[in-house]
């Protein structure tokens, strides 16, 4: 019984490990101006986005992290993250924005 009490105790002190150094490095994102998020460390990839853009990636984020905290599944914040950090490589490339954007003929695409 003392074997499950201590791996519960570990997997406990993981999770809260792992929520304070999500915390930390979100904080930037919820504690700051938007305008200037980009000039943080942990958000430094964000200087594509226009301000609208960094506000829906706030309540995207805000959403995600609320779920990891209520079910200790951080998959989906893993992949918020990955999928919005996708966005603004995007971004930086102004061609590759514009063939993403470009209108297509549907005999084409199929």
């Amino acid at each position: 019984m003392a074997n499950l009490s201590a791996t519960h105790t570990n997997r406990a002190t993981i999770t809260d490990s792992r929520v304070m150094r999500e915390m930390e490095a979100a904080l930037p994102l919820f504690e700051g101006d938007l305008a200037h998020l980009h000039e943080s460390k942990e958000f430094a990839w964000t200087a594509p986005l226009d301000q609208q853009t960094r506000l829906t990636m706030k309540t995207d984020y805000a959403n995600a992290l609320r779920s990891a905290l209520l079910t200790a599944d951080w998959s989906p914040y893993e992949d918020t993250q990955y999928n919005w950090q996708a966005t603004a490589e995007v971004l930086q490339d102004p061609e590759l924005t514009a063939a993403l954007l470009a209108e297509r003929d549907p005999v084409q695409i199929a």
